[in-house]
């Protein structure tokens, strides 16, 4: 009788040395919780970018053939070009044709975000996200505009997939043209 009396305090001691001892992560007993993972975040597609500004970085310093780009046969300094920039979407006339920066230098910073007349559409402006649009660079004459460079905007290879609000991201067009456009993604 002593033996069992003995044999059962001890039995109750390891059980409750096991219940109280042990942790449910490694206790054999516990009912195993598995780890879920968090869903993956969704990732947005937006509608539209409201281009606030263009900002020109870059222009090539002369014409494909080595010329400057306003030659003047009265004066032996050379000139630098009158740029502004258009917005445009293939085969419609310009939605944005912005004011005209006199004199730039080929590696200045050039913000465009002010039309060149009430009749030149205006920034910020709308882009729906399936359409592309060509930034043209030219160089205001007075015997008419000399395009110097194209920069194509579209809108699905500059959206990281990333739900961003905002946009300031460089373009590469041709004849080392380099824009930054700025705005605001809209969902």
């Amino acid at each position: 009788m002593k033996n069992t009396r003995n044999l059962l305090s001890l039995a109750t001691a390891a059980i409750l040395l096991t219940v109280t001892g042990c942790s449910p992560d490694n206790n054999p007993m516990a009912p195993q919780q598995e780890e879920i993972a968090p869903p993956p975040p969704v990732i947005m597609t937006p509608r539209s970018l409201i281009l606030r500004k263009i900002i020109v970085t870059r222009f090539s310093e002369n014409r494909s053939n080595g010329e400057t780009w306003d030659w003047d046969p009265f004066t032996p300094e050379q000139r630098k070009p009158d740029i502004r920039v258009s917005l445009q979407r293939d085969g419609y006339l310009p939605a944005y044709s912005s004011n005209t920066v006199w004199n730039a230098n080929y590696n200045g910073t050039y913000t465009f975000t002010q039309p060149s007349s009430e009749y030149d559409g205006s920034l910020p402006h709308e882009i729906r996200y399936s359409e592309v649009y060509r930034i043209h660079l030219v160089d205001n004459d007075f015997g008419g505009d000399e395009w110097m460079a194209t920069a194509t905007v579209s809108l699905s290879s500059l959206y990281a997939k990333d739900n961003a609000n905002s946009i300031d991201k460089t373009i590469n067009g041709n004849y080392s043209f380099r824009i930054r456009v700025v705005g605001d993604w809209i969902y």
